[in-house]
């Protein structure tokens, strides 16, 4: 009878150093995927914020273009030009390499500006019944001196404001760009057109 209770004490021993050992692994297994979530959130934290920072550069970028390009057409307002004004006058001839379709593009065979001085005198048309706005530039030497707003067919603008100063001298080569977009909303880019022209600073 003394036996069989030393042994039952013996197994009730190794029982608990079972559990025991069982419970440290329990605690300890837990431990360890503890550190690997630890690990995966670390991981992953700076992957997030990159991409969270790159969506909204992309963001704020596609805002800034927008808000400096009018409704995404790169250089041209989308409005109307408040100085276009109903036109009168007698109509420069029509060029003959417009490119432009059915839509009359004036030609100009010579210009002249005021020198050292923003603001200028001019005669710039959108023909009546043109199918167009024009938003028509001045380029001297390859660079943009002026753009206008939408100016609607029948209307012209005569007071305009360069984007620089010219120094007096003539450039033979200078251009009068003209853009041209649809009628309806939002205005559509159509065919276009380049004239060359002598222009006089004096």
């Amino acid at each position: 009878m003394e036996i069989f209770f030393v042994i039952v004490k013996y197994c009730r021993k190794l029982l608990s150093n079972h559990m025991e050992n069982l419970i440290q692994y329990k605690k300890t297994l837990k431990w360890w995927i503890m550190k690997q979530e630890r690990r995966k959130q670390k991981k992953w934290l700076p992957l997030c914020a990159g991409a969270l920072l790159l969506v909204a550069g992309i963001c704020l970028g596609i805002g800034l273009f927008r808000s400096s390009n009018g409704t995404g057409n790169a250089g041209v307002q989308m409005e109307v030009d408040p100085g276009a004004v109903e036109w009168q006058g007698i109509l420069p001839s029509p060029t003959d390499s417009s490119g432009a379709g059915n839509i009359t593009i004036p030609g100009y065979g010579a210009m002249t500006l005021a020198a050292n001085t923003l603001n200028q005198r001019v005669n710039l048309v959108n023909p009546q019944g043109n199918p167009c706005y024009f938003c028509i530039s001045l380029v001297v030497d390859g660079e943009v001196v002026y753009e206008s707003k939408l100016i609607p067919p029948g209307k012209g603008v005569y007071d305009i404001q360069l984007i620089r100063t010219l120094p007096a001298g003539r450039y033979p080569h200078a251009v009068l760009r003209y853009q041209c977009y649809s009628l309806e909303e939002p205005p559509a880019p159509l065919n276009g057109a380049d004239v060359v022209l002598d222009l006089w600073v004096q």
